[in-house]
Parts: structure tokens; sequence; C-alpha cells
């Protein structure tokens, strides 16, 4: 199945559609590691390409989607002062998005949904943290599977905010919910 435009702007509305039903904040950092791991951990075709960067994984075509839909009126993008952050919400036109793809939501809800209900309610730095083990366990070459040591050091020279607690917490996380094999 080819993905389309459609798909991906329906995907980004959807996910402000649960987000905003849930009550949980959507900004533009969780929107980007929410997705990542859609498509990392699940396999959803959604064609983006991320690369690491500041805050973990980040793809600017997604970036572009949600600014776009911002303009469109499939999203609304404000920012936040107090909490320094833009968030994202459902726009007027939200709901035409989300039925275009409608076929490809349905189709794909197995590796959408899981990610939705497990990380929804993570606030962007936790999301930071769990999109940057995932992608250093799936793309590092020195990775080997189970080396549990390696995440931990990897993640502590990547992002040196993170408390080794914090580190294995997530990783302890990951791990029960299968996306880490025995490590």
């Amino acid at each position: 199945m080819t993905t389309t435009s459609w798909d991906q702007y329906g995907l980004i509305t959807y996910i402000a559609q649960r987000q905003t039903q849930r009550q949980f904040p959507l900004g533009k950092t969780k929107l980007q590691k929410l997705v990542y791991l859609m498509q990392d951990l699940h396999r959803l075709p959604t064609n983006y390409r991320f690369h690491f960067y500041t805050y973990g994984p980040f793809c600017s075509g997604l970036s572009g989607d949600a600014s776009y839909l911002d303009a469109v009126g499939g999203l609304r993008i404000q920012y936040v002062g107090g909490g320094n952050m833009f968030e994202l919400s459902p726009g007027a036109n939200a709901d035409f998005f989300s039925t275009k793809a409608a076929p490809f939501l349905a189709d794909h809800a197995d590796a959408i949904d899981p990610i939705l209900d497990r990380f929804g309610s993570k606030s962007a730095r936790e999301m930071e943290l769990i999109a940057t083990l995932v992608y250093v366990m799936h793309y590092d070459p020195k990775y080997a599977p189970g080396d549990r040591v390696f995440l931990i050091a990897k993640v502590k020279e990547l992002k040196p905010k993170f408390s080794e607690p914090e580190v294995n917490g997530a990783l302890d996380e990951l791990a029960g919910y299968g996306y880490l094999g025995a490590v």
C-alpha cells in the first residue's frame, strides 16, 4: 500500500483529535516522537524520514505537514508562552482530513493506537528519552541486542540531562511492552 499525503495529513489530525479527546497535551516535539515510534516500532508506512536532532528523532517533512495543516485548518498550532511550547489541537477542518485518510487509519490502527495508548500521556521530555532510546537501539551500529549497558551509556552521552534512573525506567517500560527484547 502506498502512503499518500492525504494519509499523512489524516494521521496528524487523528493524533491531534485523539490527544484532545483524552485531554493529553500535544506539542510539536511530542507529535514528532509519536509518529516516529509508530513508524519505527510498528512499521507504520508514513514515508517520513527521521534523523537525530536536538530533541531526538526529527523529520522536517512531518514538521512541514503540520504547518500546512495549520494553514488550511486541519490543525491549530498556537504558541503557549508559559510552557514555552507550541500546542497542537484539531483545526476546524480536522474531520475532513481524518475522513480522507479513514481507510489508511483503519488499515493501520494496530500500529497507531497502541502508541497513542501507551505514550500519549507522556510529556515531551519523556517522549524525547523514549524515542532516543529506540533510535539508538535501531540505528547505532555498535548496539548489540540486549546490551542495556551500551544503551544507557549512549543515551547518557547524547542526552546528559537524563539521569541513569530515568533511562533505566524508560528501558523497563519499553521492555515491558516487548519493544526491546531481552534488555
